[in-house]
């Protein structure tokens, strides 16, 4: 009876464990998308990422960037950018990235992302597109960087009347929402209507998660309170 007894508690630890190290090795294969450490001067769509703009505040008509390349004040790198205005607004608006180890000289942070919308009313747009339908953890934040006061906003699939989070200059998100496979998250810069477009750089740090399925979250609780289940039992059966 004894020896039942052990055999089948052992089966019951193995057995908890199983799950445990299964929910534990579903969560860790979760993904990360990082706009900063994804970005690429290269290609565009860049995988889950597009670099583009809304020709006003009012349209979510996504037209993608193409690539301009300069130095300029300290600063080298791939800059993407809208339709050719003048030689003096031919760079907007663009999405670049700072690419040297120090705040530029538009007070974009070291590796930040740098957002900038256009002189004809563009917006600027860093577009997220879901590869398949889950639920997203969205953290990040826009930093101020340039002197112009902008208006900000994230749009789920281009839905303008119901943005999921707006800001003014700065500021810092973090939601959860859910996706459809093909869903886009719309991260905008856009022009201060009283002011205009002019010194609207602005810096974006961004990840975006997936979140652990209802499932996995219940096996982890449930192994963990079944092992303190059993292991209290045993306690007190040799006590």
């Amino acid at each position: 009876m004894t020896i039942r007894t052990k055999g089948t508690g052992v089966c019951f630890t193995i057995t908890i464990l199983c799950l445990l190290f299964t929910s534990v090795a579903q969560a860790d294969s979760l993904t990360t998308w990082d706009a900063a450490a994804d970005f690429s001067g290269n290609n565009n769509p860049n995988g889950v990422w597009s670099y583009g703009w809304f020709p006003t505040s009012n349209s979510n008509d996504f037209n993608y960037d193409t690539i301009y390349t300069y130095i300029n004040s300290g600063y080298s790198g791939s800059c993407w950018c809208g339709p050719f205005h003048s030689a003096n607004d031919q760079w907007y608006p663009f999405i670049a990235q700072n690419q040297i180890n120090e705040v530029n000289p538009w007070g974009i942070l070291p590796w930040h992302l740098w957002m900038h919308p256009g002189p004809d009313g563009e917006a600027s747009v860093l577009r997220w597109t879901a590869p398949t339908a889950m639920v997203v953890s969205v953290v990040g934040d826009f930093t101020p960087g340039d002197q112009g006061i902008m208006p900000l906003a994230i749009y789920q699939d281009g839905n303008l009347n119901q943005p999921l989070w707006t800001g003014v200059d700065s500021g810092a998100y973090n939601f959860n929402v859910s996706v459809a496979q093909g869903d886009t998250l719309d991260f905008c810069v856009d022009v201060n209507t009283t002011y205009g477009f002019w010194c609207g750089s602005t810096g974006i740090d961004l990840a975006i998660s997936e979140t652990p399925e209802p499932g996995t979250l219940s096996l982890l609780g449930i192994g963990a309170v079944s092992l303190l289940a059993y292991a209290w039992r045993r306690r007190r059966r040799t006590a």
